[in-house]
């Protein structure tokens, strides 16, 4: 994944020719020339080494090309959205999943012009129920806003027969979120609707990870697709990871 670019050194311009007497390379002493080109060429090392820094800072969560979320913005949501013990868990990990795949998820829609049908759309309630929180909290709020342009990426993207790996996938997010490791294998949600529709928007997302230049935190790796699944006998809230990290059962608080 590309998610560095290339910083152009600084004097790359310096070539384009003069007449002689106003400050041409033969009007120099000799061997000049050639100092300026190691000078320039350590400007160029340090301006890709400083951005490379500048992407990687501890206080920053991600990037998404040049807009960061800082790990201030994820602690203040997360603060703000204390959910009863009977609700679903609330941490900086589906902060940083929100964040991120809203800004990608904005910019896949306007880059492609996707529209959806908004009565698709879950609603600040059905939110605010399901994770135990007051409906008009950040978290919820940023919910609502993620599943509308997930309901546009799910309606307009490609849609593709999920594979074993793609189904494999999904099982282990489930366990990542709580289901009893065995309790549910590919071939129980093989065939279910639900499925297709992940699929092809982690797939959407994880190309735009790449196009749009994201850079995450590692500690917030692997960044996932937040996706809502009603079980008819309550809400299961899972991340589908789509950027680069191990999506081994572990603890992402």
């Amino acid at each position: 994944m590309a998610l560095f670019s290339r910083s152009r050194p600084r004097g790359q311009d310096s070539g384009r020719s003069r007449p002689q007497g106003q400050g041409s390379c033969r009007s120099r002493p000799r061997g000049l020339g050639f100092r300026r080109l190691l000078a320039v060429a350590a400007l160029g090392v340090l301006a890709a080494t400083g951005l490379t820094a500048c992407r990687a800072e501890p206080t920053v969560a991600a990037y998404v090309g040049d807009t960061r979320y800082t790990q201030k913005q994820v602690d203040e949501i997360v603060d703000g959205a204390k959910s009863s013990p009977d609700g679903l868990k609330v941490d900086r990990q589906k902060v940083v999943d929100l964040l991120v795949s809203i800004d990608l998820g904005k910019r896949v829609v306007a880059d492609k012009g996707y529209r959806a049908d908004a009565s698709a759309n879950v609603d600040a309630a059905t939110v605010a129920g399901a994770f135990r929180l007051d409906p008009t909290s950040e978290f919820v709020k940023l919910w609502v806003e993620w599943d509308g342009l997930r309901v546009a990426l799910s309606q307009a993207a490609a849609k593709s027969a999920p594979d074993d790996a793609d189904l494999a996938r999904i099982v282990r997010s489930f366990v990542v979120a709580g289901v009893t490791p065995g309790s549910i294998g590919v071939d129980d949600i093989q065939g279910e609707a639900f499925v297709s529709s992940a699929v092809a928007v982690r797939q959407e997302m994880a190309q735009a990870a790449d196009r749009y230049h994201v850079t995450v935190n590692p500690r917030y790796k692997p960044l996932g697709v937040p996706l809502l699944l009603n079980t008819g006998s309550g809400y299961l809230q899972y991340d589908l990871p789509y950027v680069a990290g191990s999506d081994a059962v572990h603890d992402r608080s």
